[in-house]
């Protein structure tokens, strides 16, 4: 294979472990077969080897496609059992780590994605380092940043077989081993199976490689998700206690109308209630409800909220059996997950309700339910059909680990029931089907605490981060106790935003990555640490759950969440990713937002430490083009900073966050900036127009109904307004422009504006040229 006419994969052979063994597939070729066709990822050049000796017991077939469009190409291969006993299946290299690349001089620069397919320890790191040996789920990539080259071997199909890529170097040479692993599964005799497809390219573009490979699985596997990411209300666990300190119900029905009163327009719809509707507050009651939190019927609460416009959503650990307190034990032990004849067993010490009430080394475990049994399939249609006639539209469904297997490998198992799947993402995505039928149509599906990738087509949005922004409620035991939340986290907020960072590329294309979990704003979080919750997710345009008591925030604080409302449809890519690796972190996220009317930058720079950080951006690393001049807008600071060519120079406070809008200089009046959402236009602004002829700027803003906001206009040197009413203007000296000020009252959510301008006297200018200075010196 070659990229730029020069030699980039030296050589590699593929290998499959069978009973213990390695077999070289390709040493020995019956025969080749030579196709072409096209497909979902376009017109291919095929070769297929025909593999294997006769007497062995096992017939191998290897897949080639070579893309004629782009330097892409795909490796599978199948084994048919021809013998007369079963043989165990180990890992099928499709890439061999014997095999070499080479991505040019500079190599000590090149660094790898290392994912985890997990809710941390996502990363970037340096090849050389740790022992030059580095591993990652499903996705893999190099990138050689003195080069500039990028190797991308990651997995097509992820859906059925635990996929790695592991990296190494030796002798100067750089190592690719991508494999699936079949973990010891049995192929019955005149049975074959084909493993996961594994695709390779070349690119001088990291960022693009890892989008095309998103988008080239989005149209293979061509995931159902909801037209829009989720907005809604997490309740009973922060500021006011709906376990100890009131009924769960009658927070819930208050946060209801007042989100109906507070933020109406802003499509607050989803309402999320967690454990405190269970029976005893114990997971596995799934059908068995708390009558002391939810007085009244959970179908009475559905209908209440519904009047609202609001769903009523539930969490629930599938995988999920309790060890004690219950029947469920008994009820389902012969549907359960072994290892080594042993229940595999999740000791999470449950610290809520009856179990609470236990001394810590007595509370309740739970056991994991094994999602190949037709027990456990019908077990979970049960409860979800039962759920979606009770009218629950939104499911945070957790602990997916506990039924994953081998990804993240938390809970290895080694006894299951249908040995005819493959243990983990096959055994796993059976129940996970089955739940997303069940739900409904119509219902929203979080998953969390699990595998990610694997879950796509099962599910409307993952949680790619861990818990971020949730309190807890008044129980002894809890991290945040005596308190409700922890505030200044700002390791967690770094974990958090690195994972974002690492995992961009995913979002909208297999699901919608939910990263920062639940904004949590209300004093005593500290400002600083209220903006940047806000900032990052508006810039990740995803999901948004609510974490304060809407009825009691302040104006103040609940005009910050309106800021990052409704989410805009698309991720910040983070502009360091390649730059900031591993101990480092990413801290520049670039948000391109495109309107008709125009399109613009969104920068936002992340600093969770405590000393100011400095630094100079360049405008390729923005992805902007040298030659043309910028105007750069502060969002939080509302302060216009003047015209850039080639770099943006930043300062960030200790804690803090940055939100600048960069974007093309007019040499006519033009909007800058606005205070309204931290996309500045990319939500509120439907249509911006200038009229050279007549000379006057309109345009079409959407907010919700009596919502107030102002538009940032700036004035290049030789214009003003034709009239001032109902407009505040401030000359700049540095630049000799006019900032104005429009501000809008939204009487309806859709309001129509239009200013006039006109050229400035010349002689007027003249005389006017140095007032800006003058009064800084009088001053």
């Amino acid at each position: 294979m070659t990229a730029d006419q020069r030699l980039v994969m030296e050589s590699f052979s593929l290998v499959w472990e069978v009973d213990g063994s390695q077999i070289r597939c390709l040493e020995k070729t019956n025969s080749v077969e030579m196709n072409q066709g096209k497909d979902l990822h376009g017109r291919y050049s095929e070769l297929v080897a025909d593999c294997g000796a006769s007497g062995t017991g096992k017939k191998f077939a290897v897949s080639f496609r070579l893309y004629e469009e782009e330097c892409f190409l795909t490796i599978k291969a199948r084994v048919k059992n021809v013998g007369k006993t079963a043989i165990k299946l180990g890992k099928c290299h499709l890439l061999h780590k014997s095999g070499s690349i080479d991505l040019g001089e500079g190599a000590e620069e090149t660094v790898a994605l290392c994912q985890t397919a997990w809710v941390t320890d996502n990363y970037v790191k340096k090849l050389y380092s740790e022992n030059n040996c580095h591993r990652s789920k499903t996705v893999g990539l190099l990138y050689n940043r003195s080069h500039k080259l990028a190797f991308n071997c990651s997995f097509m199909t992820f859906d059925r077989i635990n996929t790695e890529i592991a990296y190494s170097t030796s002798h100067n040479k750089i190592h690719v081993d991508g494999y699936c692993d079949f973990d010891d599964y049995e192929l019955q005799p005149d049975q074959e199976i084909e493993s996961e497809t594994i695709g390779c390219d070349w690119s001088y573009d990291p960022f693009a490689s890892l989008e095309n490979w998103a988008a080239k699985v989005s149209h293979y596997y061509k995931p159902r998700i909801a037209p829009k990411p989720s907005v809604g209300w997490l309740g009973g666990w922060t500021w006011r206690d709906g376990f100890t300190q009131q009924t769960y119900e009658e927070l819930v029905l208050e946060n209801s109308a007042a989100i109906q009163t507070r933020l109406e327009g802003f499509d607050v719809t989803n309402f999320w209630v967690s454990i405190g509707n269970l029976k005893h507050m114990l997971p596995g009651n799934w059908t068995a409800f708390n009558k002391t939190s939810f007085p009244h019927d959970i179908e009475w609460l559905v209908s209440k909220l519904a009047k609202n416009g609001q769903r009523l959503g539930f969490w629930v650990a599938p995988f999920w059996i309790p060890d004690k307190l219950s029947p469920l034990f008994e009820e389902h032990k012969h549907h359960l997950l072994k290892r080594q004849g042993e229940f595999v067993k999740s000791n999470s010490r449950w610290r809520f309700g009856k179990s609470g009430d236990l001394p810590p080394d007595e509370r309740v475990g739970f056991y994991c339910l094994d999602g190949s049994h037709p027990d456990t399939v019908d077990f979970l249609k049960r409860t979800f059909e039962f759920y979606q006639k009770l009218g629950i539209r939104y499911y945070m469904i957790d602990f997916l680990y506990t039924g994953s297997g081998s990804t993240p490998g938390h809970f290895l198992y080694d006894e299951y029931f249908d040995r005819s799947k493959v243990k983990g993402p096959e055994v796993y995505r059976e129940a996970l089907k089955t739940i997303r039928e069940a739900a409904g149509e119509d219902a929203y599906i979080l998953s969390s605490t699990g595998t990610t990738f694997q879950n796509i087509g099962c599910v409307d949005a993952v949680r790619v981060a861990p818990d971020c922004g949730e309190g807890r409620p008044l129980i002894k035991g809890m991290n945040e106790y005596p308190a409700m939340y922890t505030i200044n986290t700002w390791n967690l907020i770094r974990t958090v935003s690195t994972t974002m960072a690492n995992t961009y590329f995913t979002d909208r294309k297999l699901y919608y990555n939910d990263a920062f979990n639940v904004m949590t704003i209300d004093k005593p979080v500290p400002l600083n640490e209220a903006i940047i919750t806000v900032s990052m997710f508006a810039l990740s345009g995803g999901p948004v759950m609510l974490g304060d008591d809407i009825s009691t925030i302040g104006e103040e604080r609940l005009a910050l969440i309106k800021k990052s409302l409704p989410p805009y449809n698309k991720m910040a890519k983070p502009a360091d990713l390649f730059d900031a690796v591993y101990p480092d972190w990413p801290k520049i996220f670039n948000l391109k937002v495109e309107k008709d009317w125009d399109e613009w930058n969104v920068i936002g720079v992340l600093n969770t430490e405590p000393a100011t950080i400095k630094m100079e951006l360049s405008l390729d690393k923005l992805e902007l083009e040298h030659g043309p001049t910028y105007t750069v807008f502060d969002f939080w600071n509302e302060m216009y900073l003047g015209e850039i060519k080639d770099r943006l120079e930043v300062e960030v406070p200790p804690h803090h966050i940055r939100v600048f809008r960069i974007a093309r200089s007019r040499p006519h009046p033009w909007l800058i900036g606005t205070d309204m959402h931290v996309t500045q236009g990319g939500v509120e602004i439907e249509q911006l127009e200038w009229n050279p002829n007549k000379r006057y700027l309109s345009g079409v803003c959407i907010r919700p109904k009596e919502e107030a906001g102002n538009l940032f206009l700036k004035l290049p040197k030789g214009w003003k307004p034709v009239q001032y009413e109902g407009l505040q203007t401030a000359k700049v000296p540095m630049d000799k422009s006019l900032i104005v000020l429009k501000p809008l009252a939204f009487r309806t959510e859709t309001l129509t504006w239009r200013i006039d301008f006109e050229p400035e006297d010349e002689a007027e200018l003249h005389n006017l040229l140095h007032v800006g200075e003058e009064r800084v010196i009088l001053e």
